[in-house]
């Protein structure tokens, strides 16, 4: 007999498959203390719809359900899969169209008169009706934070796709950045502290008073703006970006003020300071003060789902869950080993002072190795993942007319920013061999079918103990720091099978991958562990 939770499987034209029913019979069964639901289901796995098919169930209805992803073009595959009366993809005013006053609706909504019908009003109300409200995380905790004011109240579950992107999501929501760009807007000086007080002290006493004067002057040429379209005057896009301007500026006193209320105990033991030579940043050590203030009032359960959540436990610690509220699972891949090999080639080991001499061996073994692979997949795209732009740096140099694909990709400081190589990459539909090396691109990145045929991973993507957060951090947890180079492992291994008919072929060439997989065995899904030859 099939089981309750199935009768509300939200695909009408495809039935669920083995993994997905797996999971959906695994959480019908949990008892009603767990409140916190982690599954881990391998990439191609078909996270959405288990989601969806759990908020119908506990709702006994098309769903009563918070469904959040981490970016926009991910909402807008919900927007694409599923009855559009069974969710609603909710997104910022800036992404509505305000036709009556030629602007946006964020714009728009501040100018008189009020508009008869507003598009993001409508877009509000829609999502207040709809079962489902799909949102980005960014989003959804504005919308959290405001949730009295607007009128958006509690469901019955939240389920937070890729939720190991979650905390990231939590602390940079809180985050305070503060750089040369900010100080020539608010005609300050540059300051570099060393010290959290030191910079909490300048904040208070040289930048805050200059913000608050900028703010003030800013706002009184938004009145005359505002007095003028209300006289019946059009807008141009210099009106536009001012009251942009002041939106800006009265965002950024409103986190000014949060932190200028710290205590110095808690400014110096929450939150780390962030030191580059153009900006300081302060970023909140944890997400779990943001997950227990905005998302845990607005469910009854939360569905975690990601491939590469790892260790239960760890993650309910990030996040201030109970775990005794929590359950866990994790579950095989569908795909066939033989179509997502993950070949463990040790070259050389790329750890601090691989480039002390380029003359030296590895080096020249690493280059050559590269080369072999490429050449291999003549015919191929593919992407190299390399953990920091300096062996991007390198590696671009070295294999440049030495490999049959076209060498594509991104700098900080270059013409092209990360997002158009990447879609110039993508959409290249093989037309000629590409390949695509970057430091960042673990994640994100759909290289389905002959889009990508092979990835390699130059370096293990341990996070930069160079940024204070991370180091911070790493000291607190040393298993923290390693989970987070196997999650960027296993996720960048997936950018290239992507299905039950794909396959691709993951190199990994850095000897230090051995120590990580030695370390971080227990918890290594027993897919990927398969999948390694």
């Amino acid at each position: 007999m099939t089981p309750d939770i199935l009768n509300h499987w939200p695909m009408a034209n495809f039935a669920p498959r083995k993994s997905q029913k797996e999971v959906l019979e695994w959480i019908q069964a949990l008892p009603p203390e767990i409140k916190y639901i982690l599954c881990e289901i391998p990439v191609g796995g078909g996270k959405s719809p288990i989601g969806l098919n759990l908020s119908a169930y506990l709702a006994n209805s098309l769903g009563s359900g918070f469904i959040l992803t981490p970016q926009k073009i991910l909402q807008k595959q919900y927007q694409d899969s599923f009855d559009k009366a069974r969710l609603f993809s909710l997104y910022g005013k800036a992404n509505y169209k305000c036709e009556p006053k030629d602007t946006n609706c964020d714009i728009g909504s501040d100018i008189m008169p009020k508009c008869a019908t507003c598009p993001h009003k409508n877009a509000m109300a829609a999502a207040k009706n709809a079962p489902n409200i799909v949102l980005n995380y960014t989003l959804a905790l504005l919308v959290f934070m405001l949730s009295a004011e607007i009128g958006i109240g509690k469901r019955k579950l939240m389920v937070l796709d890729e939720c190991h992107t979650l905390e990231h999501h939590l602390t940079e929501f809180k985050a305070l950045q503060i750089g040369e760009k900010r100080c020539r807007q608010f005609k300050v000086k540059f300051f570099l502290p060393k010290t959290e007080l030191e910079a909490m002290d300048w904040i208070r006493d040289t930048y805050f008073p200059a913000v608050k004067t900028e703010y003030l002057q800013v706002k009184q040429v938004v009145d005359a703006i505002m007095i003028r379209y209300e006289e019946g005057e059009s807008m141009d896009r210099a009106d536009a970006d001012v009251i942009n301007k002041l939106k800006d500026i009265k965002g950024h006193m409103d986190t000014l003020n949060e932190y200028v209320a710290l205590t110095p105990e808690a400014l110096t033991s929450k939150y780390a300071l962030i030191r580059d030579k153009a900006f300081f940043k302060f970023k909140p050590l944890y997400g779990k003060d943001m997950f227990i203030e905005y998302m845990q009032p607005m469910a009854d359960r939360f569905l975690f789902m990601s491939s590469t959540i790892l260790d239960k436990d760890a993650y309910c610690r990030d996040l201030g869950i109970p775990p005794e509220q929590a359950a866990f699972i994790s579950i095989d891949s569908e795909f066939e080993l033989e179509s997502r090999p993950v070949v463990y080639s040790p070259v050389m080991k790329m750890t601090q002072g691989w480039d002390a001499d380029e003359k030296k061996a590895p080096r020249r073994e690493m280059i050559d190795s590269i080369i072999q692979i490429c050449k291999s997949h003549d015919t191929d795209s593919g992407i190299i993942h390399t953990g920091s732009f300096q062996i991007a740096d390198w590696l671009i140099r070295e294999l440049h007319g030495k490999i049959p694909q076209r060498i594509m990709s991104h700098q900080p400081d270059g013409d092209r920013t990360r997002d158009e190589v990447i879609d110039e990459f993508v959409e290249n539909n093989n037309a000629e061999p590409a390949l695509l090396i970057s430091p960042s691109i673990t994640e994100g990145l759909d290289l389905k079918d002959d889009k990508g045929r092979f990835a390699i991973v130059a370096k293990v993507p341990y996070p930069y103990l160079g940024d204070a957060w991370v180091r911070r951090r790493q000291e607190l947890s040393r298993e923290w720091y390693t989970r987070q180079a196997m999650i960027a492992i296993i996720q960048g291994s997936g950018r290239v099978v992507r299905s039950h008919t794909d396959w691709g072929y993951t190199y990994i060439l850095d000897e230090s991958f051995g120590g990580l997989l030695k370390m971080y065995n227990k918890n290594t899904p027993k897919w990927f562990k398969d999948s390694i030859v």
